[in-house]
């Protein structure tokens, strides 16, 4: 595999490898250097400013990110720092170090500051579309879109907003009409001949027998580790049921002009219809994988989404992605095709 860097990648890497060499090389070899506190002053100094800024400089300002990505280098610069100066001299990075912890401590209790009255604005938000729309789950996401924006940060915690509501809050929901016609409005499960519900039983099952065996396993060496692994197999059974049951309540269903994908938490998207080049059946589930499809994961594609141009979806934890082809297991995919099919050619 070839690693393809920018030019201003090769700057980087070159200017910041010769400060590092030299600076090893001055304490080591410079006489009483491991006893000069002006020398070890120049190495964070070199270490914890120099490569930071000549990172944004030459990596960061062109792409438009923001200055508070440089906030966690200083503590790494700290840390190599450490590795390179003499033991004796080790002492001095940790007064250096504190005040760059306090100003992250700052910056994070600001961080959540802002987080706590986005939260408060997104939740008003939600109290004034849900009074129109039906759809918890649609007004969530109109709320986010809305107060957040649509990029990956955004998109993440429209995922766990989304996952929320399903595993904890939508119980008592009762699912979208089956596959009919309701003021224009055409449903399509895909939760049925998939043996979803079964898929998840079985899933669960083999991940709580096997978390259970991995917990005392690994528990012999760290308690951390076990636990560790414990919850994260906790967290995607919660997601496989949060899954589940956004499958159960929201079909796919074409509004209007647009194909409004919402399959569970795996694939959603909002479709226009003159955007769809051609429908048809993805036999024995032969579909291409790449960056430009998106798959269903669970159950065996039987349907193929052609586009004109890559269109904006969102995967795994609502990432976005541009694809041009869509897998979908629908339970009646000649009632799907026959009906998309209908819409895009106009009859």
């Amino acid at each position: 595999m070839v690693l393809k860097l920018l030019p201003r990648s090769y700057w980087f890497i070159s200017i910041a490898a010769v400060i590092l060499v030299v600076d090893s090389l001055l304490v080591r070899f410079l006489p009483n250097a491991a006893e000069d506190h002006l020398m070890a002053y120049g190495v964070l100094f070199d270490c914890m400013i120099v490569i930071p800024l000549l990172y944004w400089f030459l990596m960061i300002r062109k792409t438009g990110k923001p200055f508070v990505r440089l906030l966690p280098l200083p503590l790494l610069g700290g840390l190599v720092a450490w590795l390179i100066l003499p033991v004796q001299m080790r002492h001095v990075v940790w007064n250096a170090v504190w005040p760059i912890e306090l100003l992250i401590i700052t910056v994070e209790v600001a961080f959540l500051f802002y987080e706590l009255r986005l939260l408060f604005r997104v939740i008003r938000r939600f109290r004034e579309v849900s009074k129109t729309m039906e759809d918890s789950a649609e007004a969530i996401r109109v709320s986010m879109h809305k107060e957040i924006g649509d990029g990956k940060i955004a998109s993440v915690l429209l995922h766990d907003a989304i996952f929320l509501y399903f595993l904890l809050f939508s119980w008592r929901r009762k699912p979208m009409m089956t596959p009919s016609r309701r003021d224009d409005i055409q449903l399509f499960t895909y939760h049925k001949n998939t043996n979803l519900l079964i898929y998840t039983a079985m899933i669960t099952k083999i991940i709580l027998i096997e978390s259970i065996a991995v917990h005392f396993f690994i528990q012999q060496w760290s308690s951390l580790a076990a636990w560790i692994l414990t919850f994260a197999d906790l967290w995607l059974l919660a997601v496989l049921w949060a899954d589940c049951r956004a499958s159960y309540i929201q079909p796919v269903r074409i509004k209007e002009d647009k194909l409004i994908l919402r399959y569970g938490l795996r694939i959603q998207g909002d479709i226009p219809l003159t955007m769809i080049s051609a429908v048809g059946y993805c036999k024995d589930g032969a579909y291409e994988s790449g960056k430009e499809a998106i798959t269903p994961i669970l159950g065996t594609a039987n349907v193929r989404i052609d586009l004109h141009q890559p269109v904006r979806v969102e995967g795994l934890l609502f990432l976005p992605r541009s694809v041009k082809t869509i897998y979908l297991a629908m339970d009646e995919p000649e009632q799907f095709i026959r009906d998309v099919s209908s819409r895009i050619s106009g009859k």
